[in-house]
């Protein structure tokens, strides 16, 4: 829901920029599947366990970017503000605390949390 909001505000504020979202994401998606790879070159973690977790940060660290990238146009909702210092702070979001987000999320939390290894 917090990718979807992002890419309606873009949209919204400029359509012209929102079209540069699927060759920002072609640009980097190589080089973050290369790093989150590399992260896991020597995991004692289940094989099945690893696809779905390194497919699951790929595309936080994708949409980290993408915020950044537009953030000059619709402020960081959700990606960059909660997601951004977990990773950086050596941990793993591991899922939500409290109310599912709604289709068409607003961007308010609703009182809920990360969940974080």
């Amino acid at each position: 829901m917090a990718r979807n909001r992002l890419q309606r505000l873009t949209e919204r504020k400029s359509w012209q920029r929102a079209q540069e979202w699927d060759v920002a994401a072609d640009e980097l998606r190589p080089q973050i599947i290369q790093l989150v790879d590399t992260t896991f070159l020597h995991s004692a973690i289940p094989s099945v366990v690893v696809k779905t977790i390194k497919d699951e940060i790929t595309w936080d660290i994708m949409h980290i970017c993408i915020e950044e990238m537009f953030a000059d146009i619709v402020e960081p909702l959700f990606y960059v503000a909660y997601l951004d210092p977990v990773y950086r702070s050596g941990h793993f979001p591991c899922g939500w605390e409290g109310k599912d987000f709604p289709s068409g999320w607003d961007g308010n939390l609703m009182g809920g949390k990360l969940k974080v290894f």
